[in-house]
């Protein structure tokens, strides 16, 4: 049945029916000649077994034939790599080969010594030429580890974000819609329709105001989008505030000042809002807020800030009413201010201021 059969199989085929002709004739020589001589008979089974002998030392030569033609059949495939061996170290052309080399490697290892000394020695002029210059600079690599607030008293001035900037005034917030008035003689009243945590003027003098709660351990609207804008140091800075009482860091009317941290701003002051239909008299709770934030930033030389609508949207202070008592305690009590900004997200807020 097998159609094409490997070499080694046919060549053994092939020879297959001398070797059984030879064992054929040994047996009927031994069945005719055994009774009669034991030697023959030994002679006869000696060449049983020498036949036999001869029959695998036949096929195994030739199935060994037939798997070497095979393979020689698949000389495609790629034998694996072996390096070569190394030269006899008894041998001298060997050994001077060797030395030479060795030689060689010596001095390529100097010179790359050479080069890296001579590397360092560029860098090392780098880095000195670069520190006279910061020394005549005057830059400052030293970063501040005062402690946090813990009340509403003066805070030192922070270091600017821009202070390593170029000479050239930083680019100020600018939002899509805004309005300018004249507030009083030496301030500005400035609206924007934007996000006040992107609000800033110079990273020194100026602060934005958090529409806090009394626990300033942040919450939603504003206080939310200013807590996860400044980053979780300024949580932990609300946290060292002391309370007033159980829960209450900030009662309603007041306000607190903390570092801006990752916001633009220098400063964030909080300041609580009433809750407009809790509130027996919401309108000096609201003109108390607005009030105490103006002190705080005075307190702090705070020259620019800005207001969001404090207690207006979750606290249910309607913004017409929101935006008159806002504007005249700010005017009342802008002093030592150059400019107040609102920066008012909400389009019914915008409207109403």
């Amino acid at each position: 049945n097998i159609s094409q059969p490997p070499d080694g199989l046919a060549c053994s085929m092939m020879a297959l029916p001398y070797i059984e002709a030879i064992s054929t004739a040994t047996y009927y020589i031994t069945r005719v000649f055994a009774p009669l001589n034991r030697h023959i008979f030994f002679l006869s089974s000696l060449a049983v077994f020498v036949s036999a002998y001869f029959y695998i030392s036949i096929h195994s030569k030739l199935s060994a034939g037939g798997e070497m033609a095979d393979t020689q059949v698949d000389s495609h495939q790629e034998l694996p790599f072996q390096p070569p061996s190394p030269p006899s170290s008894s041998s001298p052309s060997a050994r001077e080969k060797m030395g030479n080399t060795q030689e060689e490697k010596t001095d390529t290892t100097q010179e790359e010594e050479n080069i890296g000394n001579t590397q360092k020695e560029k860098e090392e002029e780098k880095m000195g030429t670069t520190q006279e210059e910061k020394e005549k600079v005057g830059i400052n690599q030293e970063d501040s580890t005062e402690d946090l607030p813990r009340h509403s008293s003066p805070l030192p001035p922070p270091p600017s974000p821009f202070a390593s900037a170029s000479p050239a005034a930083p680019q100020r917030y600018e939002a899509q819609e805004s309005a300018r008035f004249k507030l009083t003689e030496t301030c500005l009243l400035i609206l924007h329709r934007g996000d006040i945590t992107e609000w800033f003027v110079d990273g020194q003098s100026d602060a934005i105001v958090n529409a806090a709660n009394r626990r300033l351990l942040g919450g939603g609207g504003v206080d939310g989008a200013i807590h996860s804008a400044a980053g979780r140091d300024l949580l932990t800075a609300c946290k060292n505030i002391p309370e007033v009482h159980p829960g209450v860091r900030c009662p309603v009317g007041s306000a607190r000042i903390t570092r801006g941290f990752q916001l633009s701003a220098s400063y964030i002051i909080h300041a609580v809002g009433p809750i407009y239909h809790l509130e027996e008299y919401p309108e000096s709770k609201l003109s108390d807020a607005y009030r105490s934030s103006l002190e705080v930033a005075r307190e702090n030389d705070v020259k620019y800030i800005a207001f969001p609508a404090i207690s207006c949207g979750v606290y249910g202070y309607p913004y017409e009413e929101a935006a008159e008592v806002s504007l005249t305690t700010v005017r009342d009590n802008a002093t030592n201010l150059k400019e107040v900004h609102f920066v008012l997200f909400e389009e019914p807020a915008w409207d109403a201021w």
